[in-house]
């Protein structure tokens, strides 16, 4: 899921001229950097919070499952472990 970010090239233009920079030089800087914000944002998947927590959610939701399938494991080496002594004791 692509993120949404807000960039206010207006806001960035007039803080760019409040500083001291000339406006031809503000806008060309402004437009410089809303273009490398937008490739960067076209060539990065950025997660959301919302995915953040429904994989927290399948990772924890999958843990028990893989607990569970370690306790079974367990328990079947155990029960062939005591087979395979018996057999031979």
């Amino acid at each position: 899921m692509q993120a949404s970010v807000s960039f206010d090239t207006l806001e960035f233009l007039e803080d760019l001229k409040r500083s001291g920079i000339p406006e031809l030089q503000a806008e060309a800087i402004t437009r410089a950097t809303a273009k490398a914000l937008n490739q960067f944002l076209d060539s990065k998947e950025i997660a959301t919070k919302k995915d953040i927590n429904e994989l927290k959610e399948l990772i924890h939701s999958n843990s028990y499952k893989i607990i569970g399938a370690v306790a079974i494991i367990q328990g079947m080496f155990i029960s062939f472990y005591q087979f395979i002594n018996h057999l031979f004791t």
